[in-house]
C-alpha cells in the first residue's frame, strides 16, 4: 500500500534521533511523494546516515569534498563529445529546459569524470542517469554522490556483455512470438538494448515513469537485479503497438515508450521474476 506524505514526513523527522530506512524501504516500493522523493533517495542510497547525530556531520564532510574537486572537462576531444550529447539529450528532455540543472548536471559530471577510476569513460548513459537524479536532487554534492551510489550498483550486477546475452535468452524464451517479431524486422538488439540496460531506461521512459521506478530500484540494494524482468515486463505490456510496428517505426518506439502504469509494470515483473528466474 502506497504511504502518504505524512506518514514519509513522520520517519524522516523520527524523535529518536535515528531515520527508519527500513520503514523507508518498505514505503519506497510503492513509490514515494515528489516532495521527500530525493531526501529519501539519499537514504535508500546510503549517501546520507539514518544517525541524525552524525548525518550533519557527514553532509558537511561531503560538501568539503566536493567543492575540493576538480568539475572542468580540459581534454578538448572530450569536451566535444560531452557538449554534442549535452545538446542532443538537452533538447529532448523537458526537464533540461531549466538553466539550473544543467549547471548542475554539467558540473557533477566533470567532477565524476575526472575523480572516478580511470577505467571509467564518458557515454551519453551518464547524462541520462544523471537527468532523473538531479531532477530529485537539488543540491551537487549530494547529487555526485548518488550518481556514485547508482554507478556502483550498476557495476555490481554482471557485465554488460553477460547481461545483454542473458536479457536476450529471456526475451526468446518468455515472449517468443515478440521476440521473433523482432527477429523478422531484422532489429539490431544493440541499437535499443544497450541502451536499456546501462541507462536503467532513463531515456526511455517519461520522467514521471523513470523516478516511480527507480523508487523501486533504490528501495533495495538488489533492487537493479530486477531489471530484466521489468523491461520483459515492459514489453509484453506494449506487445499489441510493437506486433504492428515495422522496422524503423519499431527502433523509434522502442527508444521513446509511452507512459505506461509502472506500479502495475512492477507487479507484472515480479511475476515473470518467479516463473523464469531460473532462466538467468
Amino acid at each position: 500500500m502506497t504511504a502518504s506524505l505524512e506518514e514519509y514526513e513522520d520517519v524522516l523527522s523520527s524523535e529518536d534521533g535515528v531515520v527508519d530506512v527500513i520503514k523507508l524501504r518498505e514505503y519506497a516500493v510503492h513509490g514515494i511523494p515528489g516532495e521527500v522523493r530525493g531526501q529519501v533517495w539519499l537514504y535508500l542510497l546510503g549517501v546520507v546516515s539514518p544517525e541524525k547525530s552524525t548525518s550533519e556531520k557527514c553532509k558537511k564532510e561531503l560538501h568539503l569534498h566536493y567543492n575540493r574537486l576538480d568539475k572542468s572537462l580540459n581534454d578538448s576531444s572530450l569536451r566535444r563529445r560531452v557538449d554534442t550529447a549535452a545538446q542532443r539529450i538537452f533538447q529532448r528532455h523537458e526537464y533540461y529546459r531549466s538553466s539550473q540543472l544543467r549547471g548542475a548536471v554539467r558540473n557533477v559530471l566533470g567532477a565524476y569524470l575526472n575523480h572516478q577510476p580511470s577505467h571509467c569513460t564518458f557515454t551519453p548513459t551518464l547524462l541520462h542517469l544523471l537527468g532523473p537524479l538531479a531532477v530529485a536532487i537539488p543540491t551537487e554534492p549530494e547529487l555526485y554522490a548518488a550518481l556514485v551510489a547508482v554507478r556502483e550498483r550498476i557495476e555490481s550486477l554482471h557485465d554488460l556483455e553477460r547481461r545483454f546475452g542473458e536479457f536476450l535468452s529471456l526475451f526468446r524464451s518468455v515472449l517468443s512470438d515478440v521476440y521473433q517479431h523482432f527477429e523478422d524486422q531484422e532489429l539490431d538488439p544493440s541499437a535499443w538494448l544497450v541502451s536499456w540496460l546501462e541507462g536503467m531506461l532513463a531515456n526511455e521512459l517519461p520522467l514521471q515513469a523513470v523516478l516511480r521506478l527507480w523508487d523501486f530500484y533504490f528501495a533495495d540494494s538488489v533492487g537493479l537485479a530486477m531489471h530484466p524482468y521489468v523491461c520483459i515486463a515492459i514489453i509484453d505490456k506494449c506487445r499489441e503497438d510493437v506486433e504492428e510496428l515495422e522496422h524503423l517505426d519499431l527502433l523509434t518506439y522502442l527508444q521513446r515508450i509511452p507512459q505506461l502504469d509502472m506500479s502495475e509494470v512492477i507487479v507484472n515483473s515480479d511475476n515473470a521474476r518467479r516463473t523464469t528466474d531460473h532462466l538467468l
